[in-house]
Order: C-alpha cells, then sequence, then structure tokens
C-alpha cells in the first residue's frame, strides 16, 4: 500500500510494536523508498534523513522492532544526532540487534544512548555488547529496567570491558543480584574509563556487595 501511495506521510500507532521478522526489514525499505513519509511513531524522518537534528527523545512511541530496523538505517546519515532516548519501545532482542549494527559503524557519533525498558534480556545485551567492542562516541549507556540478569550476560560484560569511551554506565533494576555484583566488580577492574555505574534494585545483598 505505501510503495503505491505517495500522499501517506505519518505513520502512529502500536500495531508497528508488533512488526517483526522480515516485516520489519520490509517497513525499513519502504521507509527509504517512500520520501514524502515525514514521520515514524514519533521518528523525524526528514529530520534526520537531512542530518541536523543533535537530540532526540522518542520515549514510549511503541518503534518496536520495526521502528529499529527504521531508525538503524537512518543513524549512519544522521552524524550530528549526538543524544537519543529510546525508552519504553518494546524494542526486544531484535531491535536491538538492528541498533547494535549501527553503533558498530564508525560514522556512528552517539555520546548518549537510554534503552532503559525495552525487554532486552541477555540475547539483546549480548548483541549491544558486541557493538560496544567498536564502539569509540557514546560516553553514557542507559540499559536499566530490562531484566537482563548475570548468568547470560557474558557478551554484554566483555563488551564493556573492551569498550574505551563509556564513562557513565546505567545496569539498575537488571536482576544482576550476586553473581553480577562479581562482573560488575572485574569490569571496573579491566576498564578505567568507566567511573559511574548505577546498579539500584538489583538484589545486590550483603555477600554480593562485597565484590
Amino acid at each position: 500500500l505505501l510503495r503505491a501511495n505517495a500522499v501517506v506521510t505519518a505513520l502512529r500507532g502500536d500495531g508497528v510494536a508488533t512488526i517483526s521478522g522480515e516485516g520489519a526489514g520490509v517497513l525499513s525499505t519502504v521507509v527509504r523508498e517512500h520520501a514524502s513519509l515525514t514521520e515514524l511513531c514519533g521518528l523525524p524522518l526528514e529530520t534526520l534523513r537531512q542530518d541536523g537534528l543533535v537530540e532526540l527523545d522518542v520515549a514510549g512511541q511503541g518503534l518496536g522492532a520495526a521502528g529499529a530496523s527504521v531508525l538503524a538505517h537512518l543513524l549512519p546519515a544522521a552524524r550530528t544526532l549526538t543524544s537519543l532516548t529510546l525508552s519504553g519501545n518494546r524494542l526486544g532482542a531484535e531491535g536491538a540487534a538492528f541498533l547494535a549494527e549501527a553503533l558498530r559503524l564508525p560514522t556512528c557519533g552517539l555520546r548518549w544512548l537510554q534503552l532503559n525498558d525495552n525487554d532486552f534480556e541477555a540475547t539483546a545485551a549480548g548483541s549491544l555488547g558486541i557493538a560496544l567492542r567498536e564502539n569509540r562516541s557514546l560516553a553514557y549507556l542507559g540499559l536499566d529496567g530490562n531484566a537482563i540478569g548475570a548468568d547470560r550476560s557474558g557478551l554484554l560484560f566483555k563488551g564493556l570491558k573492551a569498550n574505551e569511551t563509556l564513562t557513565e554506565l546505567n545496569l539498575g533494576d537488571n536482576k544482576l543480584r550476586v553473581l553480577g555484583s562479581g562482573l560488575v566488580a572485574d569490569l571496573l577492574k579491566a576498564n578505567a574509563t568507566i567511573t559511574s555505574i548505577d546498579l539500584r534494585e538489583n538484589g545486590l545483598k550483603s555477600e554480593g556487595a562485597a565484590h
């Protein structure tokens, strides 16, 4: 429908968040081909294409994996964008993978990235961990409220150890518990660049706090 319709300029609604898999790729292709489409669930497509945006907050817009796919394709051209807030967008593991690909590119200029409450869990955290090994721009990363857990977060912490630009990290409310406190301790030993980590609401009991 969109490929044949040059009048539609905006797409909104919770339905976008339910699109995944092949559908996410199709939507991303349509957006790239459909220049008259200027907005997708709060994403200012036209402004992103013109590379003049410095800060973007699209929290709670229901982007889902499809919206993340669209954004990931636009980010390489948005070289002036330094601050991005994507809180509460139900991005999931698939959406995280799309964003991770954009973060790995040398053209990525993001300094601040807020990704709290996006249903990531361990698989998504792993994708981001791989990207963090190569990213050379981020100074702040917010992953709070994603139920990542500690038992399967190895790739995330490996990426954090290798990263050379992050100074502030929010891992609050991620069910890290005692095992996670050990991972954080090892991270701080390996990475002297990170100076602040928020670990609130992680069930860090007295035995975990001892690390």
